[in-house]
């Protein structure tokens, strides 16, 4: 089994140098080796070192007006942003039209180059499968849409079980695992069948509020646990293992969570407006 040592804490600054207090991070992920941050309200990703975590730059997002979460596509070399207001997901392209990989300059601000989904409902929740599939949750109807790489729905499902699917990833199985409700509404997560049935529903030592999910190579899934600030581990079947992190290592609300495999490193995006860095051993 993994586990996980806390290694050192990265408050993700503005390239700017503003020192106010910083907006809360609504998604965070890695592609080819560089750490990419956005922020509440904001229409650019800050663009980081994955090794040093200094600043290399900003993307910025045209027509982004309230970004909800962001996930990366490796195979595809890709970032997409879920958009709510615009019911829109923005597809940021990481290579430049000659093939070569992007990289941001520290002193520009570039814009992206890609396209914007239209889509029917609000994204809340955005992820990637291994395939490269998108898998996008929509809060206010509670539904979960999978699209291919180009933007083809592929399938669409209905979970009238639960209220508020926030975040939802695809397994190898062909189910979903998602993280639903609130603090007001049956918060839990949940293994979802092809058809929208919970096949089963995670029992946690205490009440919670689970805002994002992660999975990693052996099959483990990983919940960002807002109200109990902790990241709780789990095994395929939604049996609780254990709080790998937790206020005792400086977590504070994360919102979202991202794992690189390559790295064998956990990031976590706090509504403090900081990303907190922590290693597999």
């Amino acid at each position: 089994m993994y586990t996980y040592v806390y290694v050192y804490t990265v408050r993700v600054c503005s390239v700017r140098g503003d020192a106010r207090q910083l907006a809360p991070v609504y998604g965070v992920t890695v592609v080819d080796q560089q750490l990419f941050v956005v922020r509440a309200w904001s229409a650019l990703i800050e663009v980081y070192d994955v090794t040093t975590y200094c600043p290399l730059g900003q993307l910025s997002v045209a027509r982004l007006v309230d970004v909800t979460d962001m996930t990366g596509c490796p195979l595809h070399h890709r970032l997409y942003v879920a958009d709510s207001d615009s019911r829109a997901l923005h597809v940021v392209n990481l290579n430049d039209a000659a093939g070569q990989r992007h990289v941001a300059s520290l002193s520009d601000v570039t814009p992206h180059t890609g396209g914007q989904w239209s889509l029917v409902d609000k994204p809340y929740g955005v992820s990637v499968s291994s395939s490269g599939h998108l898998v996008i949750s929509f809060s206010e109807t509670s539904v979960v849409a999978i699209f291919s790489s180009a933007g083809v729905l592929q399938r669409q499902i209905v979970v009238d079980e639960v209220l508020n699917v926030r975040h939802a990833v695809l397994v190898d199985t062909g189910q979903l695992v998602v993280c639903h409700g609130s603090l007001q509404h049956h918060a839990g997560v949940s293994v979802i069948d092809a058809q929208g049935q919970i096949v089963r529903t995670l029992r946690a030592p205490t009440d919670y509020w689970p805002t994002h999910l992660a999975l990693d190579q052996r099959g483990f899934i990983y919940v960002a646990d807002y109200s109990n600030k902790r990241v709780m581990q789990l095994d395929s079947d939604l049996t609780y293992m254990s709080d790998i992190v937790d206020q005792q290592h400086g977590l504070r609300n994360p919102r979202s969570i991202c794992i690189d495999p390559a790295s064998r490193r956990m990031y976590v995006a706090e509504a403090a407006g900081n990303v907190l860095v922590f290693g597999f051993h």
